[in-house]
């Protein structure tokens, strides 16, 4: 069928079949509402208000054509537009940004992680280097305690021998006293009997002594003494004298 000019022809459910290598030629524009299966065909310009179904295995071949005016996808099987596939592109540029900006403050962690794990080790042997000396001061500590406190015995020892000492040499300052005070003068040539009582001082130590002496004869002569210190100390003694 060939409608040239402004002809026009409106046909109700109607099956146009050309055969195998039939030719149908529209030159003007043909409207179509019910359902049309092409096999094959050159459209130069087509509008279709309702929906194009191509069968399952078929394939749209453009020409290297653009089709435009797509609209956005929204399901998987859809067509991507420019728009779209640039989107998708931004995202990926921006992430790629994102994950290299991760991966270097990933570094710098890493780098930061590994000088701590060195600073900690350096600590830790620090650590048991000290926990070293502290156990050698602990036990020099332990010792030197012992030590001190055998010192302290022994300087306790040393103060009550200081202390026996001091009483030996105030008696001892008070035998003197006391000897001093015991020396009785000479025995007068022409008496036979003489009586002396006297006091002895000596290093802040005070003494009483009497002496006795008696002629036996005129070669012999005996004597004695007794002393009283200022402690409480009590001292004698006795002599015999020959003469000639």
């Amino acid at each position: 069928m060939d409608f040239g000019g402004d002809g026009a022809m409106k046909m109700g459910n109607v099956q146009l079949n050309t055969g195998v290598n039939g030719l149908s030629t529209f030159g003007d524009n043909v409207n179509f509402n019910g359902l049309i299966q092409v096999h094959q065909a050159t459209i130069n310009e087509a509008t279709i208000g309702g929906s194009l179904s191509v069968a399952s295995g078929a394939s749209i071949n453009m020409g290297g054509n653009r089709i435009t005016n797509v609209g956005a996808p929204t399901n998987g099987t859809d067509a991507a537009t420019k728009a779209y596939v640039d989107s998708l592109v931004g995202s990926g540029s921006s992430l790629n940004t994102t994950v290299s900006t991760h991966t270097t403050q990933i570094a710098a962690l890493q780098t930061t992680v590994s000088t701590h794990t060195t600073e900690i080790a350096t600590l830790n042997t620090t650590v048991n280097t000290h926990t070293t000396q502290i156990a050698g001061l602990d036990s020099r500590v332990t010792a030197n305690t012992s030590a001190i406190t055998a010192l302290d015995g022994r300087v306790g020892a040393l103060e009550t021998g200081l202390d026996r000492l001091d009483g030996r040499v105030d008696k001892a300052f008070e035998g003197a006293a006391m000897a001093m005070a015991m020396a009785a003068p000479a025995m007068p040539t022409d008496k036979n009997y003489a009586v002396s009582i006297n006091w002895g001082d000596f290093g802040g130590k005070n003494a009483f002594a009497g002496t006795v002496q008696a002629r036996v004869s005129e070669d012999f002569m005996i004597h004695g003494g007794i002393g009283f210190g200022s402690s409480g100390t009590v001292g004698g003694r006795a002599g015999l004298t020959y003469a000639w």
